[in-house]
């Protein structure tokens, strides 16, 4: 559950006591300037071309220990026929169980898995389900694009791209390892984001020496290791 803190009112202000003669009025002093909207991505900064990153998560529900979506008709995405009606058990962010649970018309309730208590379910009846689109080939966006990481991220979501590849990473490589966390901690609406780093990157000059090239590769595994694997067992990196 999501709550929101609002800065409550401050009340008005009592009017001063006029001064007397002898002491001299008191300047008030000067107003704080706000901070940037985000002080990840400073105006002032020239050759800064990232967009201001996604605002924290404040819709949908989730996530859940256990969820079960129920009389779904399911499109595996091996070129299979449509099934169904069928009941889908997900546990810690995995498919766990599709389970038959009768044709179309009729449900057999001996079938369906059951729920615990705390369990999630959703009666996805007459509706169908299918596994979320990869986009192989996703650049977030830049500031000459002039759309926000927010607008791109749900654009993507709400066409069911849940993973995106992002060849080159061109709103800078701290900027979308950020964005990359954030979204695999659930804090903001966005696809999966798989970051790719193209050499040179974040880099000002030219390379002029094979050492310069060593050291700038050095540099960017260090900030990416050690790898993360998508399971324990696989052979898919997190990067």
């Amino acid at each position: 559950m999501m709550i929101l803190l609002c800065a409550a009112a401050q009340s008005p202000a009592t009017p001063a006591t006029p001064a007397t003669p002898a002491a001299p009025a008191t300047q008030a002093p000067p107003a704080t300037p706000a901070p940037p909207a985000h002080p990840e991505t400073p105006a002032s900064n020239p050759k800064d071309k990232s967009i201001p990153p996604a605002p924290p998560r404040a819709e949908g529900e989730g996530p859940f220990a256990r969820l079960i979506l129920r009389g779904a008709t399911l499109i595996n995405g091996t070129g299979a026929p449509a099934i169904g009606p069928v009941d889908i058990v997900i546990e810690k962010n995995r498919i766990v169980r599709v389970e038959s649970v009768g044709q179309p018309g009729g449900i057999d309730p001996d079938k369906r898995p059951k729920a615990a208590k705390g369990d999630k379910e959703i009666d996805l009846s007459g509706l169908y389900v299918l596994p979320g689109f990869v986009d192989m080939h996703a650049h977030i966006g830049g500031k000459d694009q002039g759309t926000p990481a927010e607008y791109v991220f749900k654009l993507w979501m709400g066409h069911g791209v849940t993973t995106i590849r992002d060849p080159g990473s061109f709103d800078g490589t701290d900027w979308t390892l950020m964005e990359k966390a954030k979204s695999a901690r659930n804090e903001i609406t966005a696809p999966r984001i798989l970051a790719y780093i193209a050499f040179g990157q974040d880099r000002d000059a030219p390379f002029t020496t094979p050492d310069e090239a060593r050291a700038w590769v050095a540099a960017i595994r260090s900030s990416l290791w050690p790898p993360r694997w998508t399971s324990p067992g696989s052979k898919t990196l997190l990067c």
